[in-house]
C-alpha cells in the first residue's frame, strides 16, 4: 500500500489564492469568458509582432488523447486570433527517466523560445521550470496544474491551466458513494509519484475515508502506463475476491484495469472508472469495459492557453488560474446529452 509523497503545504487551492488575492477571481471570470464566447482579435496589439516562439513539452505518449487535442485547441485558437507563431513539440513518456526530460528541457531552452507551455508533475520537472521562472528566460504557462506552488508567489507563472484534479475526483466519489450505500471495497491504481497522484488518488481515498464504510483493499503505484496497471490489477484481484470497485487515476490506468478484470471474467461484478472523458474512454464506456468517467470540456485548455497569450501580448493582467469545466459520464447517460458535450468538449479538436 502506498500514498502520494506530494507536501500538501507545497501548493495553494483557488479559493486560498482568491483569498489572499482578490482582484484574482475577476481576472479568472475575465478568462472563463473569452473561453466560452468567439475570439476577438487584437491586431493593434501584435500586428507589428515577429512570429512569437512557442515551445510546448508534454508527457503525450500515452492512451490520453487530452494533451494531443489541447494542442490543437491551442493552435486553432491562436489562428483565429490572429496570432503569428513558430510552435516546436516535444512529446515524452510519463515517469522515464529524468535525466532525459532534463535534456529535452535544456533544449528547449537553447531556442530562446517566448512562451515554454509544459506540466508539473515532480521534483525534476519543478526544479527545471523554477529555473526558467527565476532567470526569466521565458514566460512559463503550466498546464495540468491549478494549484499554485507557494515558493513561486514572487516570480510566478504566466498562468496554471487544467481541469482540477479534486473536483473531477469528488465527482467520481459521489457516483461510487451513491452507488455503494452500504460497506464497499475497492483497489486504486495510483499514477507516478507526484501531484496527480496525491490530487486525484489521496484525495479520493480520503473521501471514501469520511463515509465510513468504503475499505481500501490495496493501492499500486504505476509506470504510468497501460500495462503496468494491468499487472498491478492482476495483483488486486489475486489478492482479494470481494472487490466493489477499482479507481483509476488516469485512462491508461483505467484501460489497463479493465484488460486485467475482463481477462477475469469478473467485469460484471467490479465496476471501473476512468479519468477525463477521451475518446478512448469513452468509447470503452460504450463497450461496457468502463462504467463512469469525468468527462473534461477538454478544448476549453487550450483555448485558455491561447487567450492568455493575446492578453500578455496587450498588456492586459492574466489571471493566475483556469480551470475547466467536467461533466459526469456513465453507461446511462443518454445518447443526445453525451453528443453534446462532445461538440462542444471537441470543438476545435474534431469529434472522437
Amino acid at each position: 500500500m502506498s500514498t502520494a509523497q506530494a507536501d500538501d503545504a507545497e501548493f495553494m487551492t483557488a479559493d486560498e489564492l482568491f483569498q489572499r488575492n482578490p482582484e484574482q477571481q475577476a481576472l479568472s471570470q475575465t478568462l472563463v469568458d473569452r473561453v466560452k464566447n468567439t475570439a476577438t482579435s487584437n491586431h493593434a496589439a501584435w500586428k507589428d509582432h515577429s512570429p512569437l516562439k512557442v515551445a510546448i513539452i508534454y508527457p503525450g505518449a500515452q492512451v490520453s488523447d487530452y494533451w494531443r487535442r489541447n494542442i490543437q485547441a491551442f493552435k486553432a485558437r491562436l489562428d483565429e486570433l490572429g496570432i503569428r507563431y513558430d510552435l516546436t513539440v516535444s512529446s515524452t513518456s510519463p515517469g522515464k527517466d529524468e535525466s532525459k526530460a532534463a535534456e529535452d528541457f535544456s533544449s528547449v531552452l537553447a531556442q530562446k523560445p517566448d512562451y515554454i507551455i509544459t506540466t508539473l508533475d515532480s521534483p525534476a520537472q519543478k526544479r527545471m521550470i523554477e529555473y526558467v521562472l527565476v532567470t526569466g528566460l521565458s514566460k512559463i504557462i503550466l498546464q495540468n496544474i491549478t494549484t499554485p506552488v507557494r515558493t513561486w508567489e514572487s516570480r510566478p507563472p504566466l498562468l496554471y491551466v487544467g481541469f482540477d484534479h479534486v473536483t473531477g475526483t469528488r465527482l467520481l466519489a459521489d457516483y461510487f458513494k451513491q452507488k455503494f450505500n452500504s460497506n464497499a471495497s475497492y483497489g486504486l491504481l495510483y499514477w507516478t509519484p507526484g501531484v496527480v497522484s496525491k490530487d486525484r488518488g489521496d484525495s479520493f481515498i480520503s473521501m471514501m475515508e469520511a463515509t465510513g464504510r468504503m475499505k481500501l483493499l490495496q493501492s499500486y503505484y504505476t509506470d504510468a502506463n497501460r500495462e503496468s496497471a494491468r499487472k498491478a490489477t492482476e495483483s488486486l484481484l489475486q489478492s482479494s475476491d470481494a472487490i466493489n470497485f477499482i479507481y483509476a487515476c488516469t485512462t491508461d490506468l483505467a484501460l489497463g484495469a479493465a484488460d486485467a478484470v475482463s481477462a477475469s471474467n469478473r467485469k460484471a461484478d467490479i465496476l471501473i472508472n476512468g479519468w477525463g472523458g477521451g475518446a478512448s474512454e469513452l468509447e470503452a464506456i460504450q463497450k461496457g469495459q468502463l462504467d463512469v468517467t469525468v468527462m473534461r470540456m477538454n478544448d476549453d485548455t487550450g483555448v485558455a492557453m491561447a487567450e492568455a497569450i493575446a492578453m500578455d501580448l496587450a498588456n492586459q493582467p492574466v489571471p493566475r488560474i483556469y480551470s475547466g469545466e467536467f461533466r459526469l459520464v456513465t453507461r446511462d447517460t443518454p445518447a443526445d446529452e453525451l453528443k453534446a458535450y462532445e461538440n462542444y468538449a471537441f470543438r476545435y479538436s474534431g469529434a472522437p
